[in-house]
This record gives structure tokens, C-alpha cells and sequence, in this order.
């Protein structure tokens, strides 16, 4: 078995989950939503489409993740429920299923401003390092720092938005550091609840080894299948406990 390992994050967008969701067919002809997701912030970024063509999905990337934020250092599959977002709120207001690219823009917003029980912060607040502005706002004239008074100077409202920006790369350290803790705890419970299927044995460079037949777990038939192959020889060890295999005759 692999060694269990953890990704912890201190950069925005430095990795990245990404995941297609195949949609009912909607009336502007969009079939699925292309989505990608910050590591450390959960920012979410999407898009409806046509088809999920490579062209499709270079300019999504180019668009909106590039072109805003860099080129990401690590990019992995992931699995949202933003689909089950979308098609719940389209039964609840009444809007017919194949409107609900309608719907995207919402479902996003609402993903962002919400906040994340592991880092204490939303989405926007870890992008912006301020909370958004909502109608509710404008209409009850709160506001999302303190300091805030009738007939503020220029200079003045400029010194209050330079120390809310100040506390910026405070809030995203402290939410990376959230982010390592809660990783942390969930693997110490991950081992303790599959002890006895974590092998902690090591393989020398040279020994022969058998290798587990994960493709036919699924299958009905398993038990008429070979469930080790090999044998093969050990060829490298990484640091991160992958090994590099032979065959007998090199």
C-alpha cells in the first residue's frame, strides 16, 4: 500500500480539483458544466457548455482560470454537487429543467460567499479579504468592516480599505494552517479505522513482488479471475512510497 499523504496548500490556486457534469439539454443547447475548484480557498469557478471538446475545455481554462488567477501547479479530478445544487433550485422556484444554465451564475455566487466549516472563511473572503455586499446590505445600510462612519474624508475611507486589505494574507495563512490541521486530524483517522489494511512493509531495489488485480474488484465474475500478477522485480522506491516495477527478463 502507498503511505498516506497529505496536500496542504499556501498558495491560491496553486492546485486545483476539476470535474464534468452532464446536464439535461438545455434550451440554449448546453449539455454539461465544466467546473474547477481552489484547494485552499474553495473558490469555484464554472462554465456551461455545448460539448466538452478539448477546445472547449482549453479555453475554459485559459479564460478563467489562467487569464484570473495563473497557471496552477497542480491539477487533480474532483467531484462537486454544484449539479445537485442547480437542479434543486430549479424545482424549488419552478423553473423548468432545461432553464437551468439560469441558474450557474447563482449557484456559484452562493457556493462563494458561503462559509467553509474546515477554514472558518468563505471562498470570497480568502479572494478578496472582505466580505461581499449584498442587497440586504445596501437596503439595512450595514457594513462589512468596523470604522465605517457619516461623512468620511477620502483619505479616510482609503486607510480603512488598506487595513481590511492588510489583514488579507493573515486571513489566507490562517485559513491554510486550518486547512493543514483538519487534513492532519482526518488522515490520524483514516489509519486508526484501516490499521490492519495499512501495510507499512517496504520493498527492497531487487526483490520479487506480487501486485494486487484492482481492475477486476467490480466485476462478478472476480473469482474466476487471477487476483495477483506477477511475479515482478522492485526497479525503485520514491520518497512518497511508489515503487517502480520489472518485469523477470528486465
Amino acid at each position: 500500500e502507498i503511505p498516506l499523504t497529505i496536500s496542504t496548500p499556501t498558495k491560491l490556486f496553486s492546485k486545483i480539483y476539476i470535474d464534468i457534469m452532464h446536464m439535461p439539454t438545455s434550451v440554449d443547447k448546453k449539455v454539461c458544466i465544466v467546473a474547477a475548484r481552489d484547494d485552499l480557498s474553495g473558490t469555484c469557478e464554472a462554465k456551461a457548455l455545448s460539448n466538452k471538446t478539448a477546445e472547449e475545455l482549453k479555453t475554459f481554462f485559459w479564460e478563467q482560470i489562467y487569464c484570473r488567477y495563473g497557471a496552477p501547479e497542480h491539477v487533480e479530478r474532483g467531484h462537486f454537487t454544484l449539479r445537485e445544487s442547480i437542479l434543486k433550485s430549479c424545482q424549488t422556484t419552478g423553473i423548468t429543467v432545461d432553464r437551468w444554465t439560469e441558474k450557474l451564475a447563482e449557484a456559484l455566487f452562493a457556493d462563494r460567499i458561503t462559509i467553509s466549516r474546515v477554514t472558518g472563511f468563505s471562498p470570497y473572503q480568502l479572494l478578496h479579504g472582505t466580505d461581499p455586499i449584498l442587497p440586504l446590505d445596501l437596503a439595512e445600510a450595514t457594513f462589512m468592516a468596523e470604522g465605517f462612519h457619516p461623512n468620511m474624508t477620502t483619505s479616510e475611507l482609503l486607510a480603512l480599505r488598506m487595513r481590511q486589505l492588510s489583514k488579507h494574507p493573515d486571513d489566507v495563512a490562517r485559513a491554510a494552517q486550518t486547512l493543514k490541521k483538519a487534513r492532519f486530524e482526518s488522515k490520524e483517522q483514516f489509519e486508526k479505522r484501516f490499521i490492519r489494511r495499512m501495510s507499512r512493509v517496504t520493498y527492497k531495489k531487487g526483490e520479487l513482488v506480487l501486485v494486487r488485480n484492482t481492475q477486476i474488484e467490480m466485476s462478478h465474475n472476480r473469482k474466476h479471475k487471477v487476483r495477483y500478477l506477477g511475479p515482478y522485480i522492485v526497479a525503485e522506491r520514491s520518497v512518497n512510497g511508489y515503487y517502480w516495477l520489472k518485469e523477470m527478463d528486465g
